[in-house]
Formats: C-alpha cells, structure tokens, sequence
C-alpha cells in the first residue's frame, strides 16, 4: 500500500467487507463495517483500520518476512493500515504486548510514545518496544502502516 489513493481502491473492493478487515476508530474503540455503503455513513471524518494486510498483499507479506529477519523474529507479523484524519480519534494511550513497528506512507502522523511527542512524515518509520504506551494524535491528514512483531497464541498460554 503505497498511498492514500492505493488505500482508498482497496476499501472499495467486496472482499475487504466479507473478510471483516475494516473498521471505524471512534468512541476510543473500533466498530466493524459491513459494507462500503456503510463506511460512507459511519466513518464521517473518524480515523479508519483496514487489518489483516499480510495475507491480501504480496508487498507486505515480503515487508513483513524482511521485519522478522531484520528484527531476529520467532512468530506472525501482521500489517495494518490506519488512514487518519485531522482531528479524528484514535486509540487512547495504550500499550502493546508486543513490539510494533510503524511506517507513514503519506501526510503526518503524531506520536506520543512513552510521554514523548513525536512527528513522523512520509518515509519514516519507527518502533515502539512491547508495553512502552503511546497513542497517535491525528493533527493532519496519513496514511500508515502498523506492523506487529507478535507472538504464536499457543506461546501467550
């Protein structure tokens, strides 16, 4: 996923409603949408997830595979898409029990990471260590990927 318009194309596609691969953040959670004409009527300027982009992009499955290497990683690496814009909501400060790595594709992503604000641009990446908080502050039109260094669930018990 290259750029905004790319993301846009995507979420126009019937299987990305079918597979339950998007949702709408609003309310300090995410509400799965059902339909593109439903997305038209929910999303109402609130910050977009699109999941589960490892399995449906041959790009990031190698980007994906390139961060297991690069990072020394035993387990899955998912990839998701959050399309921001300003103003909308996003996560409240939370943690993840795994360390993610973030890349902007385009606009202006803000970070707070551990209570340190950060501005990230198109190109730039970043990794927030598992259980450091952060939160993303959505000042400005993005697009950005999410990639999880996660754990096998049989590992977790």
């Amino acid at each position: 996923m290259n750029s905004i318009n790319e993301f846009k194309a995507f979420i126009g596609r019937e299987f990305v409603y079918r597979h339950n691969l998007i949702s709408v953040i609003k309310n300090g959670g995410h509400y799965l949408v059902h339909n593109h004409a439903e997305l038209s009527k929910l999303y109402n300027g609130h910050a977009i997830k699109l999941e589960g982009l490892e399995r449906y992009s041959r790009e990031l499955a190698i980007k994906c595979a390139g961060l297991k290497i690069m990072y020394d990683h035993v387990g899955p690496v998912t990839c998701h898409a959050y399309r921001a814009f300003p103003g909308s909501q996003s996560f409240g400060s939370h943690s993840d029990p795994m360390p993610v790595f973030l890349e902007v594709i385009e606009g202006t992503k803000n970070m707070i990471v551990d209570g340190e604000w950060r501005t990230l641009t198109a190109g730039d990446t970043l990794l927030i260590p598992a259980n450091v908080p952060h939160e993303a502050v959505n000042q400005e039109d993005s697009l950005m990927l999410s990639f999880g260094l996660e754990s096998y669930l049989i590992d977790c018990q």
